[in-house]
């Protein structure tokens, strides 16, 4: 079985446009919470008054399941929210 080069490929294909997608960030900025052209967080800190309280139970959320669910995904998705709050609240003095 022969395997085909890179350059074959552009050539034997040059009419075919490459396109390239980003991989979905499921910690920082997931997708799925871009829809209607608007971050849902941005929306929240736009609408809620207590901003802290929904940083701060979205880590206590990740912190708590991450044994049980995703693991280090987790405790990834709690220092997003870890790392916002301490950005608010340095923004805010």
């Amino acid at each position: 079985m022969e395997v085909a080069t890179l350059d074959f490929v552009h050539e034997r294909y040059s009419n075919i446009p490459i396109i390239k997608y980003k991989a979905n960030d499921t910690v920082n900025n997931p997708s799925h919470y871009n829809v209607g052209g608007i971050e849902t967080l941005d929306y929240i800190k736009a609408k809620v008054p207590d901003y802290t309280s929904v940083a701060m139970s979205q880590v206590i959320k990740y912190i708590s399941r991450f044994p049980h669910k995703n693991g280090i995904e987790d405790l990834k998705k709690a220092r997003f929210y870890l790392n916002d709050l301490i950005e608010w609240m340095e923004g805010e003095k």
